[in-house]
């Protein structure tokens, strides 16, 4: 079972007193061990289907259960660790200003969804080619309309992406809590449900971001699309 340390600082096993059903909703990443989900009713997995919740939970982030999205303990023979290693990548917002809005990204939080350079390649181009070839900005938002910009920003499941427009920051997320599933990825949350972590990126919205599921992440807990370095797969869900 996992533990965490409580609010007095003594490790607690999961379903303890601590995550009573009264103390709202929570997700608190456990010692080396599974996201501990508290009183989140809505866990759909990547076709849109409801899996079945309970008012504590215990989602695998280790990458190594046989009942993925619950843990099984196999974090414990796999040696995981949730401990933070990003030396590579720094936490820092990028300003990418147009005429009619600034796009800001930051590359530690980005989960490599995709769903910008699908939505909109003629403003998020490749990154790599664009920057090291063409040595451009791969965010170039003077290229086509804002408020198609502005929807593509939305859909970023990470929030990563940000945006100032007439001196007005966005997007603001208005969709209720719960947690999807991402095909052989992280898990993405909705609806500002609190985590407990020190370790936010640089300019982080807390009404979504994505939680590292692989194990791979070196920004652990958020997901830094490292599922996708080490071909992680989850054909279940």
């Amino acid at each position: 079972m996992a533990e965490r340390d409580g609010d007095d600082g003594v490790p607690r096993p999961a379903g303890s007193a601590s995550r009573d059903p009264g103390h709202g909703q929570e997700i608190d990443p456990s010692l080396n061990g599974p996201l501990i989900v508290t009183n989140v009713e809505r866990l759909t997995d990547s076709r849109g289907e409801e899996l079945p919740t309970t008012p504590s939970m215990e989602l695998c982030r280790c990458g190594g259960s046989k009942t993925k999205p619950f843990c099984d303990g196999s974090h414990a023979k796999r040696g995981f660790t949730g401990e933070r290693d990003a030396p590579g990548t720094p936490d820092a917002v990028a300003d990418y200003p147009g005429a009619e809005i600034t796009v800001h990204f930051n590359d530690l939080q980005c989960s490599a969804a995709g769903e910008c350079a699908r939505g909109l390649p003629s403003v998020f181009r490749d990154r790599d080619i664009v920057r090291i070839v063409l040595r451009k900005p791969w965010v170039q938002p003077d290229r086509d309309n804002v408020e198609r910009i502005v929807e593509v920003i939305r859909r970023c499941p990470s929030g990563a992406l940000r945006y100032t427009r007439g001196g007005e920051n966005g997007p603001d997320h208005s969709e209720p809590p719960g947690i999807r599933i991402r095909r052989n990825g992280p898990y993405e949350v909705t609806g500002h449900i609190p985590l407990r972590t020190g370790s936010w990126p640089e300019g982080a919205t807390r009404q979504i971001y994505a939680l590292c599921r692989c194990g791979a992440s070196k920004n652990k807990p958020f997901c830094d699309g490292s599922h996708l370095r080490v071909r992680f797969r989850d054909e279940k869900n």
